[in-house]
């Protein structure tokens, strides 16, 4: 039983190990991650500072299971874990999915702006006539103690919505002028904005939103 337990875990361990490299054939893995300097922080830059098992589509096609990932949500980067090493692989991911989570759908697809002012992962929060996005990101700011002089990173969320119809993706951003410009013409959403009390920093209310356009 002894002999076989360690075979089943050599066997398992080749099996790991030949998956892991398999994959590295599809990212660009370049050279490992710096690891970061330990700081005084509130909030986290990461959606999750964990990383988990994610199913990734490479800009090549090739779909990739079960792959541990971390997505750095301050500087829109997909971080790939393998051989004890962090590498960044944003360049060669087109889409991940993640288990969803509280507030979280999971699924993320890699988005640039025409203008190249905005690039990163449009996480998918609705879909129907007009598909649903928010591009999850980070105001960063710094405060010191009065007293002991400690400067404390400070990561609050700043999310940013967009809609897509096709593969046209518009920026509907999160004030109601943004949003009655993005639906302009649209009175029944015109309606919506002005009559209620829309938190439009809220998922639920986009996706309140969204049904409203799936009922036209």
């Amino acid at each position: 039983m002894r002999i076989f337990g360690a075979l089943s875990f050599v066997l398992v361990f080749f099996a790991a190990t030949a998956f892991g490299q398999q994959s590295a054939l599809f990212l660009s893995l370049g050279k490992p991650l710096a690891t970061k300097k330990s700081t005084a922080t509130s909030g986290s830059s990461y959606l999750s500072d964990e990383f988990k098992k994610a199913e990734v589509l490479t800009n090549s096609g090739k779909k990739l299971p079960d792959l541990p990932l971390r997505y750095d949500i301050l500087n829109q980067r997909v971080e790939y874990s393998t051989d004890n090493n962090v590498y960044d692989v944003t360049d060669s991911v087109r889409s991940f999915t993640f288990d969803a989570s509280e507030n979280h759908t999971g699924k993320f697809v890699k988005y640039n702006s025409p203008d190249g002012k905005v690039s990163g992962f449009l996480e998918e929060i609705y879909t129907g006539k007009t598909n649903l996005y928010k591009l999850n990101t980070i105001k960063k700011t710094s405060e010191e103690n009065f007293y002991t002089k400690q400067v404390t990173q400070k990561y609050t969320p700043n999310n940013i919505y967009f809609a897509s119809s096709g593969d046209k993706f518009t920026k509907i951003g999160t004030s109601k002028k943004d949003f009655l410009n993005a639906f302009k013409g649209n009175q029944k959403v015109k309606a919506f904005l002005n009559s209620t009390d829309v938190d439009l920093n809220s998922d639920n209310s986009i996706i309140s939103l969204g049904k409203l356009i799936d009922q036209q």
